[in-house]
C-alpha cells in the first residue's frame, strides 16, 4: 500500500484517498489524480468548519467557501490560501498544493496531457503527508503535531 490509511482519523478522508489508491492500482490514473485532489480539498474544507467552532477566522473562511460553492464558483485556490493563513500548511506545502491543483485542472481535460502512475503516487503520498495524516489543530494531538513541525521541518 502507498500510505498507511489507519493514520487518517477522518472516515471520509480515508474513503476518498482509498478510492484514489484503488483507481491508481487499476490504472485509472486521471480519475485517481482527481480523486486524490478532491480528498485534499474536502479534508481542508472540513478542517475549516471544525476549527470554525472555536476560531472566528476559520469560521469566516468556512462561510466564505460555502458561499462561493453555492454560487458554483471554484474554491480550490481559496482553500489553499486560507489553509496557509490559518497555519494548517507551511509555505512549501502551499506551493506543492498549488502545483497539484494546477495539474488537476490540466488532467481534468482529456485533450490535454494525462497523469501516469508516478504522478498519482506522488499526489497521494503528498496529500497524505501534508493534510490527511495530521490532526486538526487544537484537537487531541494538535500540540504534538505543531511541536514536531517546528523541530523537524526544514
Amino acid at each position: 500500500m502507498i500510505i498507511d490509511i489507519n493514520k487518517i482519523n477522518n472516515t471520509e478522508d480515508r474513503t476518498l484517498i482509498s478510492d484514489s489508491i484503488q483507481l491508481c492500482e487499476q490504472k485509472f490514473y486521471r480519475a485517481s489524480y482527481i480523486m486524490a485532489w478532491l480528498s485534499c480539498a474536502e479534508s481542508l474544507k472540513r478542517r475549516f468548519y471544525e476549527l470554525g467552532k472555536r476560531d472566528e477566522n476559520a469560521g469566516a473562511v468556512s462561510k466564505k467557501i460555502k458561499g462561493l460553492e453555492e454560487k458554483h464558483s471554484s474554491v480550490d485556490n481559496e482553500i489553499i490560501e486560507n489553509a496557509f493563513k490559518l497555519n494548517l500548511i507551511s509555505d512549501v506545502e502551499k506551493q506543492k498544493l498549488l502545483y497539484f491543483f494546477k495539474m488537476r485542472s490540466v488532467y481534468s481535460h482529456p485533450y490535454e496531457c494525462a497523469p501516469n502512475e508516478t504522478d498519482c503516487l506522488h499526489i497521494i503520498k503528498s496529500v497524505f503527508d501534508i493534510v490527511l495524516s495530521h490532526p486538526v489543530l487544537l484537537k487531541e494531538g494538535g500540540i504534538s503535531f505543531i511541536l514536531g513541525r517546528l523541530t523537524k521541518e526544514k
